[in-house]
């Protein structure tokens, strides 16, 4: 009989979890209830409550329920793009109503928004933020 090991929580999860746990839900400010980021080095947040995906940290090992039903913020560089993509689709499938994905490089660059901070939602639709 194989067990599967216990999923651990994003980086600087653990009081979200908690309070997800009592019904409790961050307040929705104007980028959104959390950031997420993929590298320690991100502080990109929007001033958001920032999380941390570690870039060994394997997404079938993380627990994301406590995302469920919130807008996430996902900032990433572009040598991040794949793992961005994943971490959606993977949010996506924990229930999180919304994600806005900024690039950051495309952001400095000037690129239009349309490519630069699509929003993905639970209606499986992509569009600009």
């Amino acid at each position: 009989m194989s067990t599967r090991p216990r999923l651990r929580l994003l980086a600087y999860a653990a009081e979200l979890a908690a309070a997800r746990r009592r019904g409790l839900v961050p307040r929705l400010l104007g980028l959104g209830h959390v950031s997420l980021v993929l590298g320690w080095n991100n502080h990109a947040t929007g001033g958001l409550h920032r999380l941390v995906l570690p870039p060994d940290a394997d997404l079938e090992d993380i627990d994301l329920s406590c995302l469920a039903g919130l807008h996430v913020l996902l900032t990433h560089t572009e040598a991040e793009s794949a793992r961005a993509a994943a971490t959606v689709g993977a949010l996506l499938a924990a229930g999180v109503r919304r994600v806005d994905v900024a690039n950051l490089d495309a952001i400095d660059r000037g690129d239009d928004l349309s490519h630069a901070w699509p929003v993905f939602d639970q209606k499986g639709l992509r569009h600009a933020a």
